[in-house]
Parts: structure tokens; C-alpha cells; sequence
């Protein structure tokens, strides 16, 4: 397997995870009330629907509003929106997090906020977030989808793309150990950002065909069958990818204590006596830089050793 599925699986489950809020706030007078400004740290806690109600009489008119706590479906989905986005953010190198602003919003205007968090917290110029915006609800409008499902795919898709190339221009220079463990990396994390954002945890590759059966008896829904096909999809794709890195790494490592790390230290022989190099004399400086290189490099085949034991004892989603 090769590269990740971060904009089919991720990207696929903001959009219909966002579709499916459309179809309960439609409704004119209607939408969501954010009591204080909302964050991935913050929760949902203090995010409640609304609705609009107005009376006419022959005598007066009145008017009020209905407020309404969130399912806890309804509110762990809106934590997923953020969490997701954060970690998207995160795979691009950006340390900034979304935040929607305390206030009303009518329909799906909240929605639209958290897609506009997400350019401002991304772009140089957050001054310009409404005007990209409108390009994206343009775009959208051009192929028929909902602004924010089609901004959902597409930002996930942009994060597919640049790993593709990070790891086409790793392997183009010989480096194709790092680029494995890069994938290995990027399908782990997915498989967690996915499985929180449809609120599933404790899978393994033992479990998951149980599971997944136990979950569609208890919601047997078209959403709730494509969203466990597609978690089974990332849970295979980390695991292929970790053993494939795992599996590079070990055939590596018997060669480059011999002849690879001697050739990235420089060293002219296959045998290196340290003991040798440190007790000889003349030209110290010079072979005291070898030893040092060829200890750098040992240090490097371990770590990257570790790293990949780490990912293997973390294979699948931790409960």
C-alpha cells in the first residue's frame, strides 16, 4: 500500500457527518447558539440549538426562542469537526487550532464558521478568510455540493497531496526508509483522527470484525456501515504500512552496522577497532570525527528502531 487515505476516509466522514446537520437546520428561525467560544480543548459543552417562534393575535404579537441541549451524538460530532480540523491543520505544519466565536448562528452558519476558522488559522493573511471563502462556495455551487462537505473533501485531499510528494521526494533521492516511516506515521494518526471522529475506540485488527458486527446491529444505517467500512480500510492501510516500514527497517539494519554506515562515515575498511581509533596517535582530530560519525549513525539505525516498535505496539485504536 502506498500513501495514505486521509481525503477518502477523512475527508468523506466530515462530509457526511456536516450533510447529515444540514437536514436539522434548514428550518428558517432555526440554528445553533455557541454560550462561549468553542475549541477542540473546550468541548461542545456549552453549544445549544435554537428555534424562532412568533405568535400574531388581533390584539398583540409575541415572540420568543426555544433553546435545545444537543444530543450526545449531535455533540460528539461537532467535537469531531474540530479535532479533525486541528489535526488537518496539524498535518500541514501549522501549530494555530480552530475557534468559533461565542454567538448565534443562524441555519448552517455555524458550520460555515468552523470551514472560515480553519482558513484563518491556515492562510498568511486572515484578513482575506471571507474572500477565499467565496471562491469555495463558488466552486461548490459549480458542481453541486454543500459548501462545507466540499470544502471538508477538499482540504483533506490538499493534505493527501502533500505527503504524496514529501514522500515521491524522499524516495526519488534514495531515502526510502524515511519515506515508509513517514506513512507509517501519517496512517497511524489518521486511523485515531478517523476513529474519534466517529466516536469508535478500543479497535484492533483482532477485534474489529466483531465489532463492527456488534455496531451495525445496534445502528443499522447506511451511515453507520460506510463509516466502519471505511475505519476497516485505515486500521488495514496502518497496518500494511507499519509492517512494511517495520519489515524495510530490519533488512537495513543488518547491513549498515558493516558496510552502509561505514560508507555515510567515510570509513575506508568493513572493520573499525574504536578502542584503536581512540587510543591512536597522530591525526586524532581526524579519526576522533570518524568515531563520532560512525556512533551518530548507530544512534540513528536505533532510534529509528524504537520508533518503529513504538508504532507496531500501537497498532490499532487505543481505548
Amino acid at each position: 500500500v502506498v500513501g495514505t487515505l486521509v481525503g477518502a476516509v477523512i475527508g468523506s466522514a466530515l462530509g457526511s457527518l456536516i450533510g447529515g446537520a444540514f437536514g436539522k437546520t434548514k428550518t428558517t428561525g432555526s440554528g445553533i447558539q455557541a454560550w462561549s467560544d468553542i475549541t477542540t480543548e473546550s468541548g461542545a459543552g456549552a453549544v445549544q440549538s435554537y428555534v424562532d417562534f412568533k405568535k400574531k393575535s388581533w390584539f398583540k404579537s409575541s415572540s420568543w426562542t426555544n433553546y435545545y441541549g444537543l444530543s450526545e451524538k449531535e455533540q460528539k460530532a461537532i467535537e469531531g469537526m474540530f479535532e479533525t480540523y486541528d489535526y488537518l491543520l496539524g498535518q500541514l505544519g501549522d501549530l494555530d487550532t480552530i475557534v468559533v466565536s461565542a454567538g448565534r448562528y443562524s441555519g448552517t452558519e455555524f458550520y460555515s464558521a468552523i470551514d472560515k476558522s480553519f482558513i484563518r488559522a491556515f492562510v498568511d493573511n486572515p484578513a482575506l478568510t471571507d474572500t477565499f471563502y467565496s471562491a469555495w462556495t463558488e466552486y461548490a455551487s459549480g458542481i453541486g455540493k454543500a459548501v462545507q462537505e466540499t470544502f471538508a473533501t477538499m482540504v483533506s485531499g490538499y493534505v493527501d497531496y502533500t505527503r504524496n510528494y514529501k514522500t515521491w521526494m524522499l524516495e526519488s533521492s534514495g531515502d526510502t526508509l524515511e519515506s515508509l516511516r513517514l506513512q507509517a506515521e501519517w496512517a497511524q494518526g489518521d486511523l485515531n483522527a478517523y476513529s474519534n471522529l466517529i466516536g469508535v475506540s478500543g479497535v484492533t485488527i483482532d477485534n474489529y470484525l466483531d465489532m463492527y458486527s456488534q455496531a451495525i446491529k445496534t445502528t443499522f444505517t447506511p451511515e453507520a456501515i460506510n463509516n466502519w467500512q471505511k475505519l476497516g480500510d485505515a486500521l488495514k492501510n496502518s497496518t500494511e504500512l507499519t509492517k512494511s516500514y517495520t519489515d524495510a527497517l530490519k533488512e537495513q539494519s543488518t547491513y549498515i552496522p558493516a558496510d552502509m554506515m561505514l560508507q555515510k562515515t567515510g570509513a575506508t575498511t568493513t572493520a573499525i577497532d574504536i578502542k584503536q581509533l581512540v587510543n591512536q596517535q597522530g591525526a586524532q582530530t581526524e579519526q576522533t570525527a570518524q568515531l563520532v560519525a560512525v556512533l551518530t549513525e548507530t544512534v540513528k539505525v536505533l532510534k529509528k528502531q524504537l520508533t518503529a516498535t513504538q508504532i507496531s505496539n500501537n497498532q490499532g485504536i487505543t481505548a
